[in-house]
């Protein structure tokens, strides 16, 4: 019960400090470039002036040839490769390969169709069926992105790093004012 406690407090003191506008972080930026800033937390570095960043990271998503990273409580930090010609390419915490797919956006709707000998642990449902959310929605959970296939994703092999760590990959900044991420261990 008392490590929940500390947990608690700490998530309590943290949203206290980011909630006074000045940000946590300043005192734990020597050595940083103007305008970049590292959340002592997760480590994650800030873009410049994108640290509270108004409206969505990418307007335009999702984009064919970009690689985006999304966060959220159930599945964590994720890291996906959407290809050209409707192919997607999974990073997902724990996993040593890429998982396959398809991703296809109509409107407001954005559908993904991975792997058939995939499974997402949240769900508890296999790959190989189309699964459609809503695209404003899915918005909400981006965080970074970056042009092209940043990792590699497409030869199915993931970096050396942990996303369960919650911290971002190679030069991915962070480009919202939070992160729903808690570090997995």
């Amino acid at each position: 019960m008392k490590p929940l406690k500390a947990l608690i407090g700490m998530l309590c003191l943290v949203a206290c400090v980011e909630g006074n506008g000045q940000g946590f972080t300043e005192g734990f930026n020597k050595g940083f470039n103007e305008g970049v800033s590292q959340d002592w937390l997760t480590g994650n570095t800030y873009a410049q002036g994108s640290r509270f960043k108004i409206g969505p990271v990418d307007p335009q998503y999702p984009r064919a040839n970009v690689t985006y990273a999304t966060s959220d409580f159930f599945h964590g930090l994720q890291v996906e490769y959407f290809g050209p010609g409707g192919r997607a390419y999974l990073w997902y915490p724990g996993n040593e390969r890429a998982v396959t797919g398809e991703w296809t956006a109509e409107g407001n709707k954005l559908c993904f169709r991975y792997q058939a000998n995939s499974y997402n642990p949240v769900t508890g449902q296999s790959g190989g069926q189309w699964e459609c959310r809503n695209r404003t929605g899915a918005l909400g959970g981006l965080i970074s992105f970056v042009e092209g296939d940043a990792f590699g994703l497409k030869s199915g092999l993931v970096p050396a790093h942990d996303l369960r760590t919650c911290k971002l990959p190679g030069d991915m900044k962070l480009m919202v004012s939070q992160m729903k991420c808690l570090p997995k261990g």
